[in-house]
């Protein structure tokens, strides 16, 4: 049954329409409908957007052509989009609505000291340049001592906000400066959302895993060795590894029967775990784990297997399927360490801007030396040193997207929902449910909601299918 339902959602995907930063950007330039967009058009359409912000040098010629589909595909980054939003003379709503429904990211973010000075200037017609400069000087008044208000302090700051944005220039800078430790950027609300899934989806795998050991410890003699030798629940943790162990020593066990052991003491390790094994949660969620854990434990195996993915690879999940391959383990680990990730950026942005008002000949900051780790240098090679560390670390530090949010919701949705109902599924219920779970989640994060012309909202969607549920992870298998 599972296989027929894969290969309807494909099917149902291959003839869906999805809105794509291309097809978004030239509705919004034109009156071109956005399913029926011709060659000429995209081109017409991209030369008008182009004379408009060439000079701003928002981004290469090439770039800007893929943001239209001509050579390629791609989606301008955050930052470009903000930059994008001064060259048009935009106001924040309007970038917000760029960042919204144009590539699915968050709202400008009151915690980040970039994004909120984006704000101010603007709502207020203030120029990039200024804005830059504006930014250096907040860079210039952060102490490296001052430590960061982990609390949640979005609501606060949008209220703040609200009036400071009415300030001159000077009195607003004067007041971020007077409370940098506001500025962490990122949300703690959204990190705590975050955390929290990534904590439910483990418990999820716990308790099927716990499930799945007892009815195997059962085979072993374990439950009749325990009640022998009065061990009580409490006590499994240690007695299975130490039961396990001794049956491991026999000379004449069989091979099936230490397999199985083997197999028990594997589960254990994360039932009983304090800790939650990030692997096997992005396992479940993205079904991309190194081994068959989650094929044995969360899928089957399909004896048309090789059919389903010939009838697949030309047009099903594939590009979606590839960007969040990069949902790996460092990539987790980056999000739930970012609180130290923006600290070591706000530094090398820092250094970067007092470099800049130095010669190259003179000696460089010894703070700076410490920062980056090397040895007496001139400002010159000190410049290069913080440009490509600051390179590097603007590509760690990632914000929590909506997909981070969104999929392990819809895995958190279908095992409550199987909880609650049982064997009693209706599509429309578990759907129903699912979107407002998820509606909640995002609208607090500041995030897009549900929208089945999206491609991913429209994936996690079908997932519920007329007759059964099927697991998002398994659209993106490997085969």
């Amino acid at each position: 049954m599972e296989y027929e339902s894969e290969l309807k959602i494909y099917d149902n995907i291959r003839h869906h329409f999805f809105v794509k930063f291309d097809n978004y950007i030239i509705s919004k330039w034109s009156d071109t409908d956005a399913k029926n967009i011709t060659d000429d058009q995209r081109q017409k359409v991209f030369k008008k957007f182009y004379a408009k912000i060439k000079k701003h040098d928002v981004a290469s010629k090439k770039t800007v052509e893929k943001w239209f589909g001509i050579g390629g595909e791609s989606k301008p980054s955050r930052k470009q989009l903000i930059k994008l939003g001064f060259a048009l003379g935009f106001d924040r709503k309007k970038v917000d609505e760029y960042l919204y429904d144009g590539i699915s990211e968050p709202e400008l973010q009151v915690n980040d000291y970039e994004e909120f000075i984006a704000m101010y200037c603007l709502d207020n017609g203030i120029k990039y340049d200024t804005y830059v400069e504006m930014v250096k000087f907040f860079e210039k008044s952060y102490d490296l001592e001052l430590e960061f208000l982990n609390t949640a302090s979005t609501n606060a700051l949008k209220k703040e906000y609200a009036e400071l944005k009415k300030e001159k220039k000077e009195d607003f800078l004067l007041w971020i400066c007077q409370h940098i430790e506001l500025f962490k950027g990122y949300s703690i609300t959204t990190y705590n959302y975050y955390e929290n899934l990534l904590d439910k989806v483990y418990t999820f795998i716990q308790n099927e895993l716990k499930d799945r050991m007892f009815s195997e410890l059962y085979e072993t003699g374990f439950f009749v060795w325990a009640k022998k030798n009065n061990i009580t629940s409490i006590d499994y943790s240690t007695e299975i590894f130490r039961f396990i162990k001794n049956e491991l020593r026999h000379k004449d066990l069989p091979p099936d029967m230490a397999a199985k052991l083997k197999e028990i003491r594997y589960y254990s390790i994360f039932v009983y775990s304090s800790r939650r094994y990030t692997r096997e949660v992005l396992g479940v969620l993205y079904n991309n784990y190194g081994d068959d854990f989650s094929d044995e434990l969360f899928g089957d195996e399909y004896e048309d297997e090789m059919k389903l993915f010939d009838e697949v690879t030309d047009y099903s999940l594939r590009e979606l399927r590839d960007e969040l391959k990069k949902t790996d383990a460092a990539y987790v680990s980056n999000l739930l360490n970012i609180a130290s990730q923006k600290v070591d950026e706000l530094k090398l942005s820092k250094a970067s801007t007092e470099l800049e008002e130095m010669d190259d000949k003179d000696d460089c900051p010894l703070w700076i030396i410490e920062l980056i780790g090397g040895k007496s240098m001139n400002v010159a090679k000190a410049k290069k040193t913080v440009k490509l560390k600051l390179r590097r670390k603007n590509q760690r530090v990632k914000q929590i997207q909506r997909k981070d949010l969104l999929i392990p919701a819809q895995y958190i949705s279908q095992k409550e929902y199987c909880l609650k109902y049982k064997d009693k599924y209706n599509k429309d219920v578990a759907r129903k449910e699912f979107t407002e779970y998820a509606n909640t989640i995002l609208g607090v994060c500041g995030m897009r909601f549900i929208n089945p012309d999206y491609q991913l909202d429209y994936a996690l969607l079908e997932c519920f299918g007329d007759e059964e549920m099927i697991l998002f992870a398994e659209l993106l298998t490997d085969y």
